[in-house]
């Protein structure tokens, strides 16, 4: 997955140089469907050809990346409780439409925390690859949390225990 931000028209944007050839026709399937159908607290793709190459824009403005805001500080209870919520619900809802959730990417680069709505939303993009991204995950979790918050020690171990 090649990965690059661009500005443009006071827009941000997270892209990504797709190559129609690297996906299966149910990942190509997932991507069209939430093109079409946005899903709440999930990054909405958008597709763009230049110089017949493709690329799934994600608009992230005023959005800030979890690797970002938790580079010099640790997730408390109440942050934490609203991002395991949030992945919660972008879980539920794409189940409910039977697309795939392994596209989901669990990284804390691609995760979004808007800032004036305090809502966290995910990047969604089909990959073949199957690696332990939410075992990954919640080891960041356990390393990011403040130790002192029992609420924040507690969801992040519970989390870490579902996932592994």
């Amino acid at each position: 997955m090649k990965v690059t931000y661009k500005r443009e028209d006071h827009r941000s944007y997270l892209v990504i140089l797709q190559d129609r050839k690297e996906l299966t026709e149910e990942e190509d399937f997932s991507m069209t469907m939430l093109m079409r159908n946005p899903f709440a607290g999930l990054l909405r793709p958008e597709e763009k050809v230049f110089n017949g190459e493709i690329s799934i824009y994600y608009d992230i403005s005023g959005k800030q990346s979890l690797s970002v805001l938790y580079e010099r500080k640790f997730f408390d209870g109440e942050a934490l409780r609203k991002l395991l919520r949030d992945l919660k619900e972008v879980y539920k809802n794409l189940s409910g439409y039977l697309a795939d959730t392994e596209g989901i990417i669990l990284d804390p680069e691609y995760i979004f925390l808007d800032t004036n709505q305090g809502r966290f939303y995910f990047l969604y993009y089909p990959q073949t690859e199957t690696e332990d991204r939410a075992g990954e995950f919640s080891e960041y979790l356990l390393d990011r949390i403040e130790d002192k918050d029992e609420s924040a020690v507690m969801q992040a171990y519970e989390f870490y225990r579902l996932v592994k």
